[in-house]
């Protein structure tokens, strides 16, 4: 008794390349099929398939800009770091690969690529070589790298940022780590530390930062020996540096609340003048 053979139908407009593909029927026939071609051409031909989707970021070469009120000149160490790796793809060492997840077969992709690398340029400009603490938020990252983007609603993102943040945490080149302000429902500054695996794939070798390092606490000792009556280790000048960004993070908090609350008290006196007149605000003032 002859059996009927299964029908194969597979319709597709275009890959993943933007390539067209045809209508396909087959008849398998135990080990053997036939493929017979029939289609059209796809309305998909004829559109151009761009390398890098424009829609996909919003910027698509993200770079390190050093803030304009920054300065002060930066220790050798790392200004020298900073031109070796001007226009250099990190993401291609070595390094980046023999640290990644063994189940991990794709590469990184383009645009993460590409903000990685100002990333790093933006912490070795920001870091602090005795306490290895970078004195800036991902936000200010975000910012100085053209990595954060504000929506029509007015809400700020800085997604590409973090991603970055939190990857090369996962490689093993940086200790990042977010924390949140349970009285001011908000996150405070990530803390962002680097590690001896960054300072490698940047260059900088361990006797060169430990030349810096001694360099910048025996300058800080002689500048405030006066007032500090003793000499401070390493360990005291990493818990001073936390001590004054903490400060200078709640310095800057407490100055944005008196703004919004300034700017409320005009919002609320605009709308009493709209409504009751001048004389009814001038009998609230008093």
């Amino acid at each position: 008794m002859e059996t009927k053979s299964p029908q194969i139908n597979l319709r597709a407009s275009c890959d993943i390349h933007g390539k067209p593909t045809k209508t396909i029927h087959g008849r398998l026939d135990n080990s053997h099929y036939t493929l017979v071609f029939r289609g059209r051409k796809s309305e998909h031909m004829d559109r151009p398939m761009p390398s890098l989707r424009s829609a996909y970021v919003c910027n698509l070469s993200p770079e390190f800009q050093p803030p304009k009120h920054h300065t002060h000149k930066l220790p050798l160490v790392l200004s020298d770091a900073l031109q070796r790796i001007n226009g250099r793809d990190l993401t291609c060492e070595v390094a980046f690969y023999v640290n990644q997840p063994s189940e991990r077969k794709r590469r990184i992709n383009e645009h993460r690529r590409r903000a990685i690398n100002a990333v790093i340029a933006a912490i070795l400009h920001h870091v602090n070589i005795i306490s290895k603490r970078v004195l800036a938020s991902a936000e200010a990252l975000a910012d100085f790298c053209g990595l954060s983007t504000v929506s029509e609603a007015g809400n700020k993102s800085i997604t590409r940022c973090t991603r970055a943040l939190s990857q090369l945490k996962a490689l093993g080149f940086i200790d990042y780590e977010r924390r949140w302000d349970r009285v001011n429902k908000q996150y405070w500054p990530a803390k962002i530390e680097i590690r001896d695996q960054l300072l490698e794939i940047v260059g900088i070798t361990e006797q060169a930062w430990r030349r810096a390092v001694s360099q910048k606490l025996n300058y800080f000792n002689a500048k405030n020996s006066e007032r500090l009556k003793k000499a401070i280790t390493e360990a005291d000048y990493k818990r001073i540096v936390i001590q004054e960004q903490m400060e200078n993070v709640w310095r800057q908090r407490k100055t944005a609340r008196e703004i919004k609350a300034k700017q409320k008290a005009a919002e609320r006196a605009a709308r009493l003048v709209q409504e009751k007149g001048e004389a009814e605000l001038r009998h609230q003032n008093h």
